[in-house]
């Protein structure tokens, strides 16, 4: 039970660092610099305000093609909580830093599956978290970290038995196709 304890303290303060940076960047101050995030946050207003799923921005209203719409549909969210721009980034950003935290979970847990100790599996961990760009993309309207999360947890679940969890390897599936297009690959295998 100590061990537990240490190891899920352990994985806290792993998180302090992008929190820290999640914190401080909040307001998204390089935001549409990337462009994907801006059209994926004009398209979960859209998808907010009943006009479904378009690019508001553009003239004509067009629909969004290039983008699977999972993650700007869970961005509509962040409309509905605070539609004003730009004040409603700093909520953006609690929206999306958790799952930073989902999928170091989720891989930690992988670790295990496979095999790896506790002390092996947290250390990999703790590379993943640490890493600059993980600290960077879970701060950020991006669909990196929000798509790894359906793809671990798929890969978690295909391991375990019974057809409820294969049901939910295929829903994890899904919804990481429909995170990122590259998730066809998992559909397909």
């Amino acid at each position: 039970m100590l061990r537990r304890a240490g190891i899920l303290i352990a994985f806290l303060l792993l998180l302090i660092p992008s929190a820290q940076f999640a914190w401080r960047n909040r307001d998204m101050p390089d935001f549409g610099r990337l462009d994907d995030d801006a059209l994926m946050f004009v398209s979960a207003q859209g998808i907010a305000q009943g006009h479904g799923y378009r690019i508001g921005s553009l003239p004509e209203n067009p629909y969004q093609t290039k983008y699977p719409p999972l993650f700007p549909a869970y961005l509509a969210l962040v409309w509905h909580l605070n539609p004003n721009f730009p004040e409603n980034l700093a909520t953006a950003t609690l929206f999306t830093w958790p799952w930073l935290a989902v999928c170091l979970g989720l891989a930690c847990w992988l670790y295990r599956q496979y095999g790896l100790s506790e002390p092996r599996a947290l250390l990999l961990t703790a590379a993943l978290g640490l890493s600059p760009y993980m600290a960077l993309f879970g701060s950020m309207m991006l669909t990196e970290v929000f798509f790894t999360c359906f793809v671990l947890a798929a890969l978690n679940l295909a391991r375990r038995p019974g057809n409820g969890a294969i049901a939910l390897a295929g829903l994890a599936v899904a919804c990481a196709y429909l995170a990122r297009t590259a998730g066809i690959a998992l559909v397909i295998s």
